[in-house]
């Protein structure tokens, strides 16, 4: 199989540097690079100039930008002040990267254990209200209600934010991983999500522990995997999401003999 339509991309910290420095290595390498900023402080942010460059960077290439948004704030947070600060960091985010090609943003949507308990069907109910809020305000902004990509989690389940993704009409990150460590099937939640999956995290689980190369992987479900992922003909990203740069290699020869 070919890579068609999949866009093959990685993250921006293969190098052990900032972002700009990894995507100018990775330009040519790949069609997209997934941007973290996990990090809400500014000091952890791309300056306007360096938006700039990465900005010049994908004219020259073609490559596109899926930025992850902050994974220390909490926008389905219980106190009000803690949610606004939250909706606050990423509507900056979004102004800040808006002249990017943004093939999409990915958000964590951290959830309380109570949440995730058949027993507790208020405080669900709360958790997903404050969820909508938030997302509602993010939406404002005037992005595209498909260009924001809710990720899968391993501490709670899917479908505790699925009603949630659906209402405002959200896509969704698959991250394989993540299903791994929870004892979840991918091709499963694909089928389930397949019309709103955009941007899907490929990675592998090894003792525990995800993020390795995709040697980590079986390489009949991983081809199993990407062949259904390609069937319908969507274009998505799939990210290496890997962070050094010996799996970012090793997980492209993996890819190399599967496609």
């Amino acid at each position: 199989m070919s890579t068609a339509p999949l866009r093959i991309g990685t993250t921006s910290f293969i190098l052990p540097d900032h972002i700009l420095p990894n995507v100018e290595f990775l330009r040519g390498k790949v069609a997209d690079v997934e941007l973290l900023m996990f990090e809400s402080a500014v000091s952890s942010l791309p300056t306007p100039k360096q938006i700039a460059r990465l900005a010049c960077i994908a004219n020259e290439s073609g490559i596109t930008y899926t930025p992850h948004l902050p994974i220390d704030v909490d926008c389905a947070a219980a106190t009000p002040e803690v949610r606004a600060h939250a909706v606050a960091t990423i509507r900056s985010i979004l102004a800040l990267t808006a002249p990017l090609p943004v093939w999409a943003y990915v958000l964590h949507m951290p959830a309380h254990i109570a949440c995730e308990s058949e027993n507790c069907p208020r405080e669900r109910a709360l958790w997903q209200a404050r969820s909508t809020g938030a997302l509602k305000s993010i939406l404002a902004t005037g992005l595209s209600s498909r260009r924001l990509c809710i990720e899968n989690l391993e501490d709670y389940r899917f479908e505790v934010i699925a009603s949630v993704v659906e209402d405002l009409d959200l896509s969704v990150c698959l991250d394989i991983g993540h299903l791994l460590l929870q004892g979840c099937d991918p091709m499963a939640f694909l089928e389930r999500w397949r019309d709103r999956v955009r941007v899907v995290h490929l990675h592998g689980v090894h003792d525990g522990r995800d993020h390795r190369g995709l040697n980590s992987l079986d390489p009949r479900f991983l081809r199993e995997f990407l062949s259904d992922l390609a069937s319908d003909s969507v274009e998505r990203v799939v990210t290496i999401e890997v962070f050094s740069l010996d799996k970012f290699q090793e997980s492209m020869v993996v890819l190399e003999d599967i496609l």
